[in-house]
């Protein structure tokens, strides 16, 4: 199982390697996201302390609906 767990981390920091080697060699390159480029208003608890016009959006969508 230990020999798993290392060969499992070594990998893992290989590929961290070679991502960290090609950022620092091409920093404005491009990836390619796959789902929301935004974090989705409800990702996080916190979302309606931090926005202070959420309720103003809601009573918005509210009157919408």
């Amino acid at each position: 199982m230990r020999i798993h767990r290392a060969a499992g981390l070594a990998a893992l920091s290989a590929v961290f390697k070679v991502y960290a080697d090609y950022k620092q060699q091409y920093p404005d390159a491009y990836a390619p996201r796959f789902g929301e480029h935004d974090p989705s208003p409800y990702f996080t608890l916190n979302h309606r302390w931090m926005n202070p016009e959420i309720p103003e959006q809601e009573e918005d969508l509210e009157q919408h609906l």
